[in-house]
C-alpha cells in the first residue's frame, strides 16, 4: 500500500480469497490496517468504505465495520463483525483489551476480538447503497458480548427509535466510530451533498 500511495484495500473474501487462499481470511490484517491508520474494508463493501473514509477524516480513528442485526424490544442494535480495529479510541491512544481468536465462518483463520468499553459513546453511520444518505446514529455501547456469531460485537443502546430501521433498512453493513460525532458528521455530509438523516 505505502508502495503505490494508497490508502485503503479491499478484499472480496468470501467470493475469491476464501476459496482461492483455502479459508484464509484478511480479519487480522484488516485489523492492523486500520490501527496503523490505513484502511482494510470487508468484502468489497464500497458504501461501507466512503463512511469509514468520512470517519477517520473527521475523528482520526480507525472505525468498526459491522453487520446489523435489530433488536426493536430493547431498542438497541447488535453490530458484529469478524474484523475490528483495536485502537477505537484513536491512532495514538492505548488498544483496547483484545485476543487472538478464529475467524467466525472459517472456524481457522486468525483474527483479533475486541472488548469494547461498556459505556462508551458511539455514533454509528448507515450509508445508501447509492451514498445520496447517511443515517446518522448516537448511542452507547452496553454489552460486548461472546454470542456466536461474527467474533467482534457491540450490543448499542440507541438514542432514537430503531423500529425504524425495520421499515428502512440504508445499506448492507454499518460504521460506529467511538465519540459523539454526529454534528461534523452533518457538516460533512451538507458539504459533500449528502441527505444526513438523524435517528430520533
Amino acid at each position: 500500500m505505502k508502495e503505490k500511495g494508497a490508502e485503503v484495500m479491499a478484499v472480496n473474501c468470501y467470493e475469491g480469497r476464501l476459496k482461492t487462499l483455502k479459508e484464509v481470511a484478511p480479519c487480522f490484517t484488516f485489523s492492523k490496517l486500520n490501527d496503523e491508520g490505513f484502511l482494510g474494508v470487508c468484502e468489497s463493501d464500497f458504501e461501507a468504505m466512503a463512511a469509514m473514509l468520512l470517519a477517520r477524516y473527521i475523528t482520526d480513528k480507525p472505525s468498526f465495520l459491522a453487520d446489523i442485526v435489530v433488536i426493536p424490544e430493547k431498542n438497541q442494535l447488535l453490530l458484529a463483525h469478524c474484523t475490528c480495529p483495536t485502537k477505537l479510541k484513536g491512532l495514538k491512544e492505548e488498544p483496547e483489551p483484545h485476543y487472538a481468536t478464529t475467524q467466525y465462518e472459517t472456524a481457522q483463520a486468525i483474527t483479533t476480538k475486541v472488548l469494547m468499553s461498556k459505556g462508551q459513546v458511539v455514533t454509528i453511520l448507515a450509508p445508501s447503497f447509492d451514498l445520496n444518505e447517511i443515517v446518522l446514529v448516537k448511542g452507547v455501547i452496553a454489552e460486548s458480548p461472546n454470542l456466536p456469531v461474527c467474533r467482534n460485537q457491540a450490543i448499542v443502546r440507541v438514542s432514537g427509535n430503531v423500529t425504524y430501521f425495520l421499515e428502512k433498512y440504508p445499506g448492507f453493513r454499518w460504521v460506529m466510530v467511538y465519540g459523539d460525532h454526529i454534528e461534523e458528521f452533518k457538516m460533512a455530509c451538507k458539504i459533500l451533498g449528502i441527505k444526513a438523516t438523524e435517528l430520533h
